[in-house]
This record gives C-alpha cells, structure tokens and sequence, in this order.
C-alpha cells in the first residue's frame, strides 16, 4: 500500500520514495514482477496537492511473435492534482479528468495504489515482442521475417481459394 501522510506536509515540495511488491498492485496473470520503484514529487499549494509519479519495474510478457516469455523493463511518469473540496460535495465523486480527485479537507492519508495500478495497466504493451537486432528476435534468436513467413507456403482451403481470388481483383 503506498500511502502519503497529507496533513503532515507543510506548503512546499516534498520527496518520497517507495520500493513495492508487484503483489500489492493485483495485477492478473502475474505480469508484473516485484519491485516496482515509485518516485513521488509532491507539490503543496492552499487549494490542491500535485503529485509527480514516476513508477519503474519489469514485467513477465509473452512474445507475440514465438510466445516464448520474457521480461521487459517498464518507466511510466504521470501527474495527479489532489484538490481540496470544501463544501463535501465532490469527495470520492469521479471527475471528468482523471487527474484530478477531490478529497476532503479533513483527509490526513492518501492511498496511491488504486492509481499506480491503472497506469501501470496503461504501460503494458498491446504488441508483446521484444527488441529485434539484424533481423533477429533477441529473446528467441530466430529470424522475424521466417517467424511472419512460416504459413505462406501451406495449402490454401479450395472452399476459400474461390474467396481469395475475388478478394485480389
């Protein structure tokens, strides 16, 4: 759980660092590996509260390619305003922005790892493939273009065959 003391922090910038078990943040399948590394830089206004998170580690991917696992490191930086709400109204109501939370006056802790977990979700890559070099994947060592190739050469379904010639007219 990574939690910042807010009551105690006089106006003025202000550093913490946290070192987290990749369990604290539920990632299904296991795709985040411990430890992640978060930076907080917090900012303390009269109004409002501006968090600059940076948030590093690793995660356990599949290759898309050879589905061979490997591992990836990860950085993601993102900005959150805590501001203030006076009158109650907008406290634990979601804004349109999802920057932006409104926390009570009277609210001494606040928790940041439903946030870290939905941009650590965001930094998951949608294509899984690590790096190529020469041509080469560098987890598997096979050739790409031979790993997009290897079912161009098979025998086409004649049900379909009929599709594909109209299809490239």
């Amino acid at each position: 759980m990574v939690r910042i003391n807010i009551s105690a922090l006089r106006e003025g910038e202000h550093c913490f660092d946290f070192d987290e078990p990749a369990e604290d943040f539920d990632i299904a399948d296991n795709v985040l590996i411990s430890p992640v590394i978060i930076k907080v830089k917090v900012d303390k206004v009269s109004t409002q509260i501006n968090l600059q998170i940076n948030v590093t580690g690793r995660f356990s991917l599949s290759c898309d390619r050879c589905l061979k696992n490997y591992d990836d490191d990860f950085e993601s930086s993102f900005a959150l305003i805590l501001k203030y709400d006076y009158t109650g109204e907008l406290v634990g109501k979601d804004s349109s922005d999802p920057e932006l939370n409104y926390i009570s006056k009277d609210q001494h802790y606040y928790d940041l790892t439903n946030d870290l977990r939905d941009f650590i979700i965001l930094s998951i890559p949608m294509r899984t493939v690590p790096d190529e070099v020469n041509g080469e994947c560098i987890e598997c060592g096979k050739k790409v273009e031979k790993l997009y190739n290897q079912y161009k050469d098979t025998e086409i379904n004649p049900v379909w065959e009929k599709l594909l010639t109209k299809k490239k007219i």
